[in-house]
């Protein structure tokens, strides 16, 4: 009972600074297509900078949080900051990630994230991809193959909020929705950054265990002898 103890307790002290509300975008980046091998990081950057409407941030893999970050509701007629733009970089084909809004409990918010490879970026925009392949194009979609395992690939991800229930907040509608933005990868199922927790609780619960439990319960045996000794002289 008492290692449970000890495990709540580092549970509740490494959990501190978590936020109250969270919306989780779970991913593999595919395998890009032949379509999308013909163009460029350049071609490629210079055709969404036309596209999307707001300056793109850039996220890069394994890791990359943005602490403060703030969009305006779907309902909010007045705003133009009501959908936000990312670049997710540095993504490894077939690897596991997650991309992960975090905002308080008091803005009534509901998150929409929605991932996009650039040809269904291109698609979404009216501009779906139709290239003719050049003998250079060729050779470096056949260079493609060899290398897939470890190519390293880029996503776009959309944010938008939309305004849930109710607030006591007058006007709260027409506020901007502060949030922090992460991406993260996966490393045998878990986010990178939670592996410390991982180990830390592999070093609390067997010391819990096998060392603060039977040496407490060694002090209650003790005490409870004593009261039983202390009890038998008197009764003498």
């Amino acid at each position: 009972m008492m290692s449970w103890g000890f495990l709540f307790l580092a549970l509740l002290a490494l959990c501190s600074r978590a936020y109250a509300n969270t919306e989780i975008k779970h991913f593999r980046p595919a395998r890009q297509t032949p379509e999308e091998l013909l163009v460029s990081q350049a071609e490629r950057s210079a055709l969404v900078s036309t596209l999307v409407p707001s300056m793109m941030t850039s996220l890069a893999g394994p890791y990359t949080t943005i602490e403060f970050e703030t969009i305006s509701y779907q309902q909010n007629i007045n705003s133009e900051n009501k959908e936000r733009w990312y670049c997710l970089s540095n993504l490894v084909q077939g690897k596991s990630y997650e991309l992960r809004v975090s905002y308080a409990a008091t803005t009534p918010s509901d998150f929409e994230l929605t991932l996009f490879s650039f040809s269904e970026l291109m698609a979404h925009f009216g501009k779906p991809l139709d290239l003719e392949m050049d003998p250079a194009a060729q050779k470096r979609l056949e260079g493609s193959e060899t290398t897939h395992s470890t190519t390293t690939t880029v996503m776009y991800a959309r944010i938008r909020a939309l305004y849930t229930g109710f607030s006591a907040v007058p006007g709260m509608e027409n506020q901007a929705v502060p949030y922090m933005l992460t991406l993260e990868k996966h490393v045998m199922g878990l986010p990178v950054q939670a592996l410390w927790l991982v180990a830390v609780l592999l070093v609390v619960v067997p010391a819990s265990i096998y060392i603060v439990s039977p040496w407490i319960l060694s002090i209650c045996d003790g005490l409870i002898a004593e009261e039983k000794r202390e009890a038998l002289r008197k009764s003498d």
